[in-house]
């Protein structure tokens, strides 16, 4: 032996991850996946996107009733910018997911709350993008990333995930 007592090696290996904390990770690949998807589809259906935001407003559905899409684009009327917050979402939840949950597999416990807090800013989000009359694909979508969501939250709070917390 190198003069340590065996609770110091004990202490010095590396620790196996619990399943919750496995599952952790994947769920949140999975968000990041369900994001990604989206905001690819949000830039390919961009115009679909469009006329259906434009049916939840008058004014933007005379325009399109008068003289299409291009009228609205001409006219003015402020039209959302779909796909730049689509890509933005993507990229700051995909750092904060990828960031926080290094933290909680290296077991800092402060990590499990924020990573709540992600998981039901993604929920309402979605629960949210539902009100707006979007297309069918993104309504499957959103209704995924919400199970996904709440199985993250789940996993979050399982007593193997505490037992792995320190702090």
């Amino acid at each position: 032996m190198d003069g340590r007592d065996a609770s110091v090696l004990e202490d010095d290996r590396p620790r196996a991850l619990p399943w919750t904390v496995r599952a952790t990770g994947w769920l949140l690949v999975a968000v990041v996946v369900l994001l990604a998807v989206t905001a690819l589809l949000t830039w390919l259906q961009r115009d679909d996107l469009v006329l259906a935001w434009a049916e939840t407003s008058e004014s933007a559905s005379a325009v399109v009733a008068e003289g299409g899409l291009e009228a609205l684009e001409e006219s003015s009327i402020a039209v959302p910018a779909f796909v730049p917050v689509a890509l933005a979402s993507l990229v700051v939840f995909g750092l904060l997911a990828a960031v926080l949950g290094g933290f909680l597999r290296d077991g800092v416990g402060w990590s499990r709350g924020w990573l709540t807090a992600l998981a039901g800013f993604g929920a309402a989000v979605s629960v949210l993008s539902l009100a707006e009359g979007a297309p069918a694909l993104f309504v499957v979508l959103a209704v995924l990333a919400v199970v996904v969501d709440v199985a993250l939250v789940a996993v979050l709070w399982h007593p193997a995930t505490a037992r792995h917390l320190r702090g």
